[in-house]
């Protein structure tokens, strides 16, 4: 009969683990496949993609695109019971965790570019797409009105600050970009602080000042990560010491965002409550970010190396 050739089956219970073995669902709770088999057997290895201090491995896996970092088991444990705490679609989002021969794999979406990347490309950023990067919130029409859809990088330092994390590597190498949509997600968990209750430090809102201050500069560099130095500068009547000065003295809401973000004296509770205005403009940019993506892969040198044919796991990659 129809009905008895396509019976569905119960789905076996396997109650011993083989080698490779699952993160508890507690900690990460995004697992796919039963508790016994090889992760190997749903995932290939495409190559290996060198990120300044990252490297990724390019997966496969039902011909989705995926990032996978092979961590210390402590190290990824660590990281993974803070991702817990994070629930926001501004966060570079961890699709599974498996622990294979001695060594734990973190599985993250395909966000394939970061920021870093991006200021190396002959085009350089207008204020629109310091926006883009940096506010809280974009707007969109939708069939009821206009609703809020956060997705921007202060938005993602607010929702890990509220959850007790000082994430304290906010840097062009931890701002990764869609080369689909442009949308821009915060990375690189590795080097966070968990805090008991909401966090209280200005670190991560001085970073995103740094981090803001590169993209106006038009490339990374390291003197306008030092605090002292941009305080001097600007108060020497200098645009926080970036090139091409003359280029931004116009753009007054802007600057005064960052002086509100470098500004030790105001509690970063009140920085998030009370965004500066320049956080909250509600002009869309959506996608104004591909053209900078589409230059990366024209422009810049990856450090790639393809996987042999053949070869599943990142063991023999």
């Amino acid at each position: 009969m129809p009905e008895e050739i396509w019976q569905r089956n119960p789905r076996p219970q396997y109650a011993i683990p083989t080698k490779v073995s699952r993160i508890d669902p507690d900690v990460a709770p995004l697992i796919q496949v039963p508790l016994n088999e090889n992760p190997w057997k749903y995932k290939r290895i495409s190559g290996t993609l060198i990120q300044g201090n990252n490297k990724w491995h390019m997966t496969v896996q039902n011909g989705a695109l995926g990032l996978t970092k092979k961590v210390e088991i402590n190290t990824g444990n660590k990281q993974l019971q803070i991702m817990r705490l994070l629930n926001s679609q501004n966060i570079h989002t961890i699709q599974e965790a498996f622990v294979d021969q001695g060594e734990m794999y973190i599985c993250f979406s395909y966000y394939r570019f970061t920021l870093e990347e991006v200021l190396h490309v002959h085009e350089s950023f207008e204020e629109d797409h310091i926006i883009e990067v940096s506010r809280s919130v974009s707007i969109n029409l939708s069939a009821n009105g206009v609703s809020l859809n956060p997705d921007k990088i202060f938005n993602a330092v607010k929702h890990v600050a509220t959850a007790g994390i000082v994430h304290n590597s906010v840097t062009p190498a931890a701002i990764r970009i869609c080369g689909k949509s442009g949308k821009v997600v915060l990375s690189n968990f590795e080097d966070c602080i968990l805090q008991n209750g909401p966090s209280s430090s200005n670190i991560d809102l001085q970073q995103l000042g740094f981090t803001i201050l590169e993209c106006m500069n038009g490339n990374t560099d390291e003197k306008l990560r030092k605090l002292d130095y941009v305080i001097s500068q600007r108060n020497n009547n200098k645009i926080f010491g970036i090139k091409k000065s003359e280029k931004w003295s116009g753009c007054k809401l802007l600057i005064d965002c960052l002086d509100d973000l470098f500004n030790d004296d105001k509690q970063p509770l009140a920085k998030f409550e009370r965004p500066h205005a320049f956080l909250r403009l509600q002009h869309s940019t959506d996608g104004i970010l591909l053209l900078f993506t589409e230059l990366v892969t024209l422009e810049c040198f990856a450090r790639w190396r393809a996987a042999p044919r053949g070869n599943a796991s990142i063991e023999t990659s």
